[in-house]
């Protein structure tokens, strides 16, 4: 299987504008609630996705892994 990078992928929430502050409603010390998502400019033939939420400035020596998500 021979994948490409998709280069009008396009993820979005209506919680929050785009480089804009997670609403606390969406947080661990808020209601931890996850935010609606969509997506857009799928590459053809995707039949799943998968979601990595890093924090490249959180605490410590590595990036943090808020969550991970597949089989979208």
């Amino acid at each position: 299987m021979r994948l490409s990078p998709a280069k009008t992928l396009k993820l979005s929430s209506s919680a929050f504008p785009p480089h804009g502050k997670i609403p606390t409603r969406h947080v661990q010390a808020g209601d931890n609630v996850s935010p609606e998502l969509s997506w857009s400019g799928l590459p053809q033939g995707a039949k799943q996705l998968a979601l990595v939420v890093i924090d490249p400035d959180a605490p410590g020596a590595e990036p943090f892994v808020h969550w991970v998500a597949y089989g979208i």
